[in-house]
């Protein structure tokens, strides 16, 4: 999750930091979505707890512009993709629920 202000860090909760240098070259939401999106793929949870020494591995692909700096014209482009998705997944939910509540007489 991405969080402002003050939190409690704990065994669920590490942060990432970007450093002063990245902060106007990386799209935090492009970067929390990766970042997501890459865990899945490792099937953390109860039984698999995404530990610091878990994590440290795990790469995640940033796009690069012709000189080899971080493109924050792609990152934003495919933020706009994962939001996209994010949206259609939020307005199916809603009318899956819609359905479920539905009432049925026969």
């Amino acid at each position: 999750h991405y969080r402002k202000g003050r939190f409690s860090l704990s065994e669920k909760v590490i942060p990432l930091i970007i450093q002063k240098d990245f902060q106007n070259k990386l799209h935090i939401n492009f970067i929390k979505n990766t970042i997501e999106s890459e865990f899945d793929k490792h099937s953390f949870g109860f039984g698999n707890k995404a530990g610091k020494g878990k994590i440290k591995d795990i790469e995640i692909l940033i796009p690069v512009d012709k000189k080899g700096d971080f493109d924050l014209h792609a990152q934003k482009k495919i933020e706009k993709k994962y939001q996209k998705v994010a949206d259609i997944k939020s307005a199916i939910n809603l009318e899956l629920d819609k359905i479920s509540k539905t009432k049925i007489n026969l």
